[in-house]
Order: C-alpha cells, then structure tokens, then sequence
C-alpha cells in the first residue's frame, strides 16, 4: 500500500502490530549489536540531514504562554543559557569525531521483538553526526538513572569502545545535549503532575550540577 494516505488533508501511515514476547526484555548486548551492524552500513546513496543532538527544548519553552509556563523564569533563563553554550561547544568539539549515521535515540526502551530478534524502532532522530553519540543512552544509564555501571560496560565491549570514553569533554558534552533534550517532552507534558515532578527534579539536579536520580515518566 503506497503511504503516506492522505484523507481530507490529514495524512497517517500504516504500522503493523507485533505482539511482544513475555517475560523477555532486550539487554545492552541486544542494543549494541543493532548499534553496531548501524554503524557499519555502507552510507546512504543521499546524506541524511544532520542531526539534531539537543531537540527542541527552545521551541517547548516558547510554545507555553510565560504565565503558565511549567518552569520559573530563572529556570527558563538558565535553560535557554545552557543550550546556546551547548550548542556553541558542540561544533567545536565534535568536529574531530568519526562521523556516520546515527539513529540519535537508540536505547533499550526502543528495542521491540519481533521474528527473528530484537528491532530499533522510534526513527524520529536519525541523522549524520557523531558515532559515538548513539552510545550516549547507554552512557546515561548510570549517570542519571541508578543503573549498575556494568550495563555501559558490557555495551562498550560488545561494540568496540573504550568505557573510558565516558571520560572526555566530547563525550560529556554529548552527554550534556542529550539530558538537555530530554527536557523537551517533559516540558511540552507538563500538566500531568508526575510529569512536571521529574521535570523540577531534572531541572534542579543540572542547575545544581547534582547527581539526582531521573525516573523515566
């Protein structure tokens, strides 16, 4: 069936629902090595456009009116401040870094099974930029989530990467653009209390430059 359809001006795409396994959950393993075979394409016949690594943050704060904004204008000043210096560093710092096509959001959540194996779905990120951006999930997961460190490592081994990129300026720059993106869905979702709870939490602990535990809503 050719897509997308179009009816009385509004278009949709057709998905085909694949029922899950149960009691089976993708691992780190599961994860890189779909990361990897990525990786390792030969490139695109056109160049995918360049990927955005700090989403649209900027845009969610602007799309609320100022006297409902879910953050506090300190908050907001603070925010739009960090992703213009994020911004600026990231043509600096990541210029010299092998550059491929990156799905730009590729972490367990966003493996679903399916026959044969373990699928990357969500291809709403995908880009050029840096390679090692695609690890960056997996980096996060001790970082900001409490997971044991053990996960980043067996993701490393498995792809071919040293854990101690985690390490670098580069590496925590990137780092620092996918946590500032993270904020955009919770910003845009913020009239859900739980939501605007780990919107504050999130907000504090880079703000404070501490290591507060994120739960995913």
């Amino acid at each position: 069936m050719p897509q997308p359809i179009g009816v009385n001006g509004w278009h949709a795409t057709v998905w085909e629902y694949i029922p899950q396994p149960v009691g089976a959950t993708p691992s780190p393993e599961d994860l890189r090595a779909l990361v990897r075979d990525l990786h390792a394409l030969p490139k695109p016949p056109r160049t995918p456009p360049e990927a955005d690594l700090l989403g649209t943050p900027r845009a969610d704060l602007d799309s609320h009116d100022p006297e409902a904004s879910p953050v506090s204008p300190r908050q907001r000043a603070w925010l739009l401040g960090e992703c213009d210096r994020v911004e600026r560093s990231l043509l600096e710092l990541t210029a010299d870094l092998a550059q491929g096509l990156i799905h730009g959001d590729a972490h367990v959540g966003n493996l679903f099974g399916a026959p044969g194996g373990w699928r990357l779905g969500d291809w709403d990120s995908v880009g050029f930029g840096p390679l090692v951006q695609d690890a960056v999930p997996a980096m996060m997961g001790h970082h900001r989530f409490g997971r044991p460190r053990d996960r980043w490592l067996r993701f490393c081994r498995g792809y071919g990467l040293d854990p101690e990129i985690e390490t670098t300026a580069a590496a925590r720059l990137l780092r620092s653009a996918r946590e500032l993106r993270s904020l955009a869905a919770y910003i845009r979702a913020a009239d859900h209390p739980a939501v605007h709870a780990e919107l504050r939490r999130r907000l504090r602990s880079l703000m404070s430059y501490e290591r507060h535990v994120w739960r995913p809503v």
